[in-house]
């Protein structure tokens, strides 16, 4: 079994490989970038959650702002960390041992100064927020639309290492799932439920890869539901939460009943589980993300019409009249990486050409076929909207909702379940299954 160490060697010489190639493309000796600032909200000196730049953290898990990461043709990977001497907070750890022997490491105490002091990186690319700086101090090409496409484009693919870590967030977010799916059972509110998710992973709310969805009977029909109420007893709970391993988020998405929620609510469960299965044994090297999407909506048209929430047509005809689109307003899934929502899900080639649009889908964010080695998530859902039910009914298409059901399944929310999938040649990993079962009765 490989180490930590390997993998991530491994993975810098695929990096460096790829972007040779990239830098000869754009005429460009070398590359560098920024791991970006803090930001401050708005008159006030309280910054918000630092993320660094995704494309620095895809060459270094560093944490913390203001590093800058060098790349040169040839050379071994350079990186300048500011460690500043401050006591208003506590100074960045030492780079650890697993990346650090991989890449030229210079430690900088001063932001100042950082700048100024470095070496001339004369044409240089520059990728990162501080454009000011390096314009400033350094002849840097800035943000760079075409070398970002190609970026972009090498950085959906997953080496090893970063599949690795994928793996490792899942393992790690199905614990704090599991903990949530035992306390929901016993009567837990939603604010307890996130307190215990995060305390199980053992982080805090801005160490998770996104703020976590724990919605409890009507709210799980929000899809981004963003508060906490201390509602108790619930029958339905939607959770989607995710967890970090080295900058890496895994994003996870599941839904419990318990015995007080309705026979059809509970059937209804157990029938999108067995779409979302059949969804993600489709990812293949190959197909296009627009055609799955559009074989989800098939499928959930034929559960829409075994548990009698449609009436009077065909599966052809449900999805004609985009019936199921009251339903199921989001898309199937995205790329995922160091990103939550991953890049180049719409580039049709290295140069960021856009893929054609779906008309029928306009809010995808992933269109163009699958690569071997990218990641995506599987994530439908069958949510009972009442903004969206009452369009419906109130429209042309009101003949074919069976509205006296949904209105008795409305309290309940809605259903989503979510995976994370390494997309393969002949095969896929499902990262999530691996650890997270398939229990959603309660």
């Amino acid at each position: 079994m490989k180490t930590l160490s390997s993998l991530f060697g491994e993975h810098l010489s695929i990096l460096n490989q790829r972007f040779i190639p990239i830098l000869e493309k754009n005429a460009l000796p070398g590359l560098v970038i920024a791991a970006g600032a803090p930001m401050l909200h708005y008159a006030d000196d309280r910054s918000a959650y630092f993320y660094p730049t995704p494309h620095f953290a895809y060459w270094c898990p560093a944490q913390g702002p203001h590093h800058l990461l060098v790349i040169r043709p040839g050379e071994k990977t350079q990186v300048f960390l500011l460690r500043e001497n401050d006591y208003w907070h506590e100074a960045p750890v030492a780079p650890e041992a697993f990346w650090a022997e991989h890449m030229t490491v210079e430690l900088c105490h001063d932001k100042a100064s950082l700048w100024k002091d470095l070496p001339a990186w004369k044409n240089f690319g520059y990728i990162g927020p501080e454009a000011e700086l390096s314009g400033r101090h350094h002849q840097l090409l800035v943000n760079p639309p075409r070398l970002l496409a190609n970026a972009d484009w090498a950085r959906a693919q997953k080496t090893a290492y970063e599949i690795h870590c994928l793996r490792e967030a899942n393992k790690k977010a199905a614990l704090g799932h599991q903990a949530v799916r035992s306390a929901f059972a016993s009567g837990a509110s939603e604010r307890q439920l996130h307190q215990l998710y995060v305390t199980t992973l053992g982080c805090t709310d801005d160490e998770l890869p996104y703020h976590t969805i724990i919605g409890i009977d009507k709210f799980s029909s929000i899809l981004h539901y963003q508060n906490k109420r201390d509602i108790r007893d619930g029958s339905v709970l939607l959770i989607d939460a995710g967890a970090k391993y080295y900058q890496y988020g895994s994003d996870i998405t599941r839904t419990y009943a318990r015995a007080s929620a309705p026979e059809s609510f509970r059937n209804l469960l157990g029938a999108m589980e067995a779409l979302q299965q059949e969804l993600c044994n489709a990812v293949s090297a190959g197909i296009s993300f627009a055609e799955l999407h559009e074989k989800c909506h098939i499928l959930l048209a034929q559960v829409l019409l075994d548990q009698q929430l449609l009436k009077n047509c065909s599966i052809d005809e449900a999805i004609d009249r985009n019936l199921t689109f009251a339903f199921l307003p989001h898309g199937l899934g995205h790329m995922l990486g160091v990103q939550v929502h991953d890049v180049s899900g719409k580039q049709a080639d290295e140069d960021g050409s856009p893929c054609i649009p779906v008309p029928r889908f306009p809010l995808l964010r992933t269109l163009r076929p699958l690569r071997d080695q990218d990641v995506v998530t599987i994530e439908p859902g069958l949510y009972f909207i009442p903004l969206l039910l009452e369009k419906m009914q109130q429209g042309e298409l009101g003949r074919y909702g069976n509205f006296p059901l949904l209105a008795e399944l409305i309290p309940y929310g809605g259903i989503r379940i979510e995976d994370d999938v390494v997309v393969g040649r002949a095969s896929r990993e499902n990262l999530t299954r691996q650890f997270l079962g398939n229990e959603f009765l309660l």
